[in-house]
């Protein structure tokens, strides 16, 4: 194979329990098992570039899938306090919406961002990609030409 794109995201999704999307820990576990069949320079890293909502307070925790600007857009209009949860590297927060229900954001923010990107050195990787381009938010790219020299 030429390269082989590693999906490390989507541990937890709308149809389960909220948390990190692509929390740090899991990737490292998923990376140090697959550099260890797969030459690392053949490997490209799955990186989010979206969040996930779930609505709490519900007895089916149903989820929804939106940019990570609008994850911004909602702690900003709700003064949500941003939690940060370190073994993940992965912010979160919780708003109440217009009809009481209670919701929990997890998604990707330029620490956590920051964090993953590195891995790709850190590791040897032959690059990353994401899912989805245009959905980003602003400081994406700043920081990923901060850090690498992207050719197109």
């Amino acid at each position: 194979l030429d390269r082989l794109f590693l999906m490390t995201y989507n541990w937890h999704w709308p149809g389960g329990p909220s948390g990190p999307i692509a929390p740090i820990d899991k990737i490292r576990a998923t990376l140090d098992h697959a550099v260890s069949v797969v030459p690392s320079s053949k490997l490209m890293l799955g990186i989010p570039q979206y969040a996930y909502d779930w609505t709490i307070t519900e007895k089916d925790k149903v989820g929804t899938a939106y940019s990570t600007q609008h994850a911004i857009d909602l702690y900003t209009g709700y003064e949500s306090e941003i939690h940060y949860d370190e073994k993940a590297a992965t912010p979160w927060f919780r708003y109440v919406d217009q009809e009481g229900a209670l919701h929990e954001v997890w998604f990707e923010d330029p620490r956590s961002l920051l964090a993953k990107f590195r891995l790709v050195r850190e590791y040897g990787l032959g690059g990353m990609g994401c899912w989805h381009l245009g959905i980003t938010m602003p400081q994406t790219e700043e920081i990923l030409s901060e850090e690498f020299n992207v050719v197109k």
